[in-house]
Order: structure tokens, then sequence, then C-alpha cells
């Protein structure tokens, strides 16, 4: 339905001389890097076994070695203030929230992966071609497409306008 196209951009060539581009593969490296410690770091507090493959840590152990950075905190409990019997709770309630919170984070870094695929396209694009990139929808295609999906909620006793309405 969707098809990107880079724009015709001699100007923009001209423009870009002289400018620094992005660098896509240390943006990659952060990204790939920020998944695999977010992923690592969930293992670790959902199990407590402080364990991950060694895969996974091997890979990690690349990227922090050729850029010289680990990008999250490990979480740490402050035990002061708190009775001894009570130490084991409040590791298990950290463990927990801590698991869960990195959880959420790879959910969230999952469902931008094909944007930043995009951003990427249109980096590349720039920086082979001088051009930005255009993304051409074909009416046709909304159309159809809209049609379908109105012909599905008023099979289904929906109304197909009620979320239009709400907007």
């Amino acid at each position: 339905m969707q098809r990107l196209k880079a724009l015709d951009g001699r100007a923009a060539l001209e423009r870009l001389k002289g400018t620094r581009r992005y660098d896509v593969d240390m943006i990659r490296d952060f990204l790939r890097q920020l998944v695999l410690e977010v992923r690592i770091h969930q293992q670790e507090h959902a199990t407590r076994l402080g364990g991950m493959s060694l895969e996974f840590r091997e890979e990690l152990r690349k990227y922090t070695e050729k850029h010289a950075a680990t990008l999250l905190p490990v979480a740490v409990l402050d035990e002061s203030g708190i009775q001894h019997e009570d130490v084991a709770r409040a590791n298990q309630l950290m463990q927990a929230r801590m698991a869960k919170m990195h959880e959420q984070w790879l959910d969230q870094l999952e469902s931008l992966h094909r944007l930043f695929h995009v951003a990427f396209q249109g980096v590349e694009a720039a920086a082979t071609h001088g051009k930005g990139l255009r993304r051409v929808v074909h009416a046709a295609d909304l159309i159809a497409q809209d049609d379908a999906e109105r012909a599905a909620a008023i099979e289904a006793g929906l109304d197909p306008d009620a979320e239009r309405r709400a907007a």
C-alpha cells in the first residue's frame, strides 16, 4: 500500500555539503546495546538467578568494550531503615518491580523497531542520494481498506463511525 521514494534533491545535496550526517552504525550499536541490557536486566530480575544466556552477555560485552559504556544502572537495594527480617521481602519487591519495568521497556523498544528502520532508510537515502524520503499513500488503497473495515464493523453489529465521532 505504501512505498518510500527519494525526493528530487539537487539543491538539498548542495546544502548538505559540509554538514555532518548521523552515524547510523553508532545509532544501531546504541539501540542494540540498549535492547541487550534491558533484556538481560529483565531476565536477571525475573529469575533472580543473576544468569542470562552467555550468547547475550558476549554480544553485550562487544558493545561495552567498543563504546566504553554501560547504558543502564544496576539496581542495588538500600537496606537501611528496615528490620533484618524485612530484607528478603524488600528484595523480592524490588526484583518484581525491576522485572516489570524492564519488560515494559522491552515492549516499548520493540514497538519502535519499525520506526527506527524507516528512519535509518531516510538517513541512508540522504547519504546516498542527497535526497529525503517521501511516503506515497495511494488513495484507492485507503478507500478500499476503510470500506473493508466499515463492512466488518457493520457485520459485527458495531457502529463504524463511533471512533470518528469520539475523536
